[in-house]
């Protein structure tokens, strides 16, 4: 097997684009992702972050943030995603599953949990 490095340099204008280009369910995604690597910055890590882009951000910066949210809801919190479906969406995000094959396995393991409770 060949392997190859490749380092892209994004503006934030560029990863905006290719953001808004996603569904709603790989925007969910990159945010997961987003957290899954800035949960462990040392010191005040992500916390502090939030705070430098909210204090550094234009009115379009935080009109994006209030609306996003605005939206949030407890329950949705008080339920995340399960083990499974986290296991398959990172497979995904690796590329070793197709789009189609994660949502597929993913509804199975919804199912079986519903069959189960």
């Amino acid at each position: 097997m060949v392997s190859k490095t490749i380092e892209l340099k994004l503006t934030p204008s560029e990863l905006a684009t290719l953001f808004a280009e996603m569904d709603c369910e790989q925007q969910a995604w990159f945010f997961a992702c987003v957290w899954r690597i800035a949960k462990d910055w040392p010191g005040a890590g992500w916390c502090q972050q939030s705070y430098e882009i909210i204090r550094s951000g234009s009115v379009d910066t935080l009109s994006a943030i209030e609306t996003l949210a605005s939206h949030l809801d407890s329950t949705k919190l008080a339920e995340p995603a399960s083990e499974q479906e986290q296991l398959i969406r990172i497979i995904e995000d690796n590329q070793l599953l197709s789009r189609d094959q994660a949502d597929a396995l993913i509804e199975y393991y919804r199912r079986l949990r519903e069959d189960q409770g």
